[in-house]
């Protein structure tokens, strides 16, 4: 592995709802009513909304992450039921050896920013280092 932004990896969170909506599948994101009537052209449910979270790099993707929709989202869930995953797992098996060398960009989220979070990102450095 050779250029730096090989190393990058961006994480980013969206929370939809897949159905069928006028005879056919649609997928609704945050913001979009999954509500209304069947037959209206509303979106007859299959389940209810949902989280995912996944990772983007220089040489390929991580695994998706689907967060339960009854989950208190805060730094402590989101730190070992998410970041753990994704980075000490997902990165050691796209890099290998060489995934110390990972720099992770994310949104300015509270829970990304929370002192938890902050504290479980310079303990992996100092795993990695």
């Amino acid at each position: 592995m050779g250029h730096w932004s090989e190393f990058v990896v961006t994480l980013y969170e969206a929370f939809f709802c897949v159905g069928l909506q006028w005879g056919a599948w649609n997928t609704l994101f945050q913001g979009e009513s999954c509500g209304g009537e069947p037959g209206d052209g509303a979106l007859e449910r299959f389940s209810d909304k949902v989280m995912v979270v996944g990772a983007m790099t220089g040489p390929g993707v991580l695994p998706l992450i689907k967060v339960p929709h009854n989950v208190k989202i805060n730094a402590a869930y989101y730190v070992p039921n998410v970041l753990k995953p994704l980075l000490e797992d997902g990165m050691a098996k796209l890099y290998g050896k060489d995934a110390w060398k990972g720099v992770v960009h994310h949104d300015a989220a509270s829970l990304h920013a929370a002192m938890y979070t902050r504290a479980f990102a310079a303990e992996l450095k100092t795993k990695r280092a």
